[in-house]
């Protein structure tokens, strides 16, 4: 499949030249960030928001060879279903048939730029130093997380269950369907609308993280509109994902 101009691309099932999906693609964003925060913070404005902080054991311990308090139980714990289900699997599926795989892949010139080093490289350097420097970020992610307290095993297989989780869906919503949703509806400068979505969402952490999610997110949401491909950020987000595990390690 050839490279299609984002501004034109369907985001969902839409007729060419109509934008009434690509606003309910933003929206649809905006909802479900709004949802799965309120849910985080435990607001009970209405009604508790918690009824969506769904996870994988509160299935699992229905079933009968999975018992209350067993190792698999609390590693599925980590495993958030609202955000696999309201950021990867529902937006996919309805993308899928008009997915534009090559954004999904790897360009010729992004497999022989230099750019390509020099990202990883900053990025394992900005937040290794971040992490070590910061005493909010230090305290957000290494004084709650009693990692201490478990095996390295249960550690890591707890932190890429999390990531399972979320990681893909992160990156698939934002920098496909909410990127291409704003390029159609303004090709010019629509993209911004991404890092000040991912900005948005991250004040609810230290917020040195949120402003550092919001320039990350700015560099890389044009790198992607740019090569028309969200590989390369897609995996400089994950090695810096692969940065906070070895920083859980350390402390």
């Amino acid at each position: 499949m050839t490279h299609s101009d984002p501004s034109k691309a369907a985001v969902l099932p839409v007729a060419e030249g109509r934008t009434s999906f690509a606003w309910i693609s933003i929206l649809y964003v905006g909802l479900v960030f709004t949802v799965d925060t309120l849910a985080s913070q435990r607001v009970s404005f209405l009604f508790d928001w918690t009824m969506f902080s769904w996870s994988l054991s509160d299935l699992l311990e229905y079933l009968p060879d999975f018992q209350k308090g067993s190792p698999l139980l609390r590693i599925a714990f980590h495993f958030d279903l609202f955000k696999f289900l309201a950021w990867f699997l529902f937006p996919f599926v309805l993308c899928w048939k008009n997915l534009d795989r090559q954004w999904l892949l790897p360009t010729h010139t992004q497999k022989r730029s230099r750019l390509f080093y020099f990202f990883f490289v900053l990025s394992v350097f900005v937040v290794l130093i971040a992490l070590f420097l910061i005493p909010s970020l230090r305290d957000y992610y290494g004084g709650n997380t009693g990692a201490h307290q478990k095996s390295w095993l249960e550690v890591g297989l707890s932190f890429f269950v999390w990531e399972m989780s979320w990681f893909p869906g992160w990156e698939f919503l934002c920098r496909y369907v909410l990127l291409r949703a704003a390029l159609r509806i303004r090709p010019s400068w629509g993209w911004l609308v991404v890092p000040l979505f991912e900005g948005l969402y991250h004040l609810q952490k230290p917020f040195a993280e949120a402003m550092g999610m919001a320039v990350f997110s700015l560099f890389m949401t044009a790198w992607t509109v740019q090569h028309k491909s969200m590989f390369i950020p897609f995996c400089v987000h994950f090695l810096i994902e692969i940065v906070l595990l070895i920083f859980l390690f350390l402390i």
